[in-house]
């Protein structure tokens, strides 16, 4: 039944299925039950402005082009310590050595 990516992560996509679903929850259709359960006031008032789609191949090609932009930067991971400005509250909840906080120190 679900052996397909889309079939699994897209929704129902099937018109029996779909009026089914709705009859279950109550509604007459997807704009109405989204009208239900999405606040007006963090919808969207236009559409997004996306890019029209990509194969899983040219996606590929994309995704490489955009590594290839990388550089390889110093790392300072493993370089050791160095003195930093502690704040406050962090000194504090050292001195009380509570169990519930663990500051590593290194």
């Amino acid at each position: 039944m679900f052996d397909k990516f889309s079939d699994r992560h897209i929704g129902v996509t099937n018109p029996e299925d779909l009026k089914a679903m709705l009859a279950v929850i109550g509604v007459k259709s997807v704009d109405e039950l989204i009208a239900q359960v999405i606040p007006q006031s963090i919808r969207l008032k236009q559409p997004l402005a996306l890019p029209q789609g990509m194969s899983e191949y040219e996606f590929a090609n994309h995704i490489q082009a955009l590594a290839a932009k990388n550089r390889t930067l110093r790392s300072f991971i493993g370089m050791g310590y160095y003195p930093c400005a502690v704040p406050a509250a962090i000194i504090l909840m050292r001195s009380r050595h509570s169990s519930n906080w663990v500051i590593s120190s290194s």
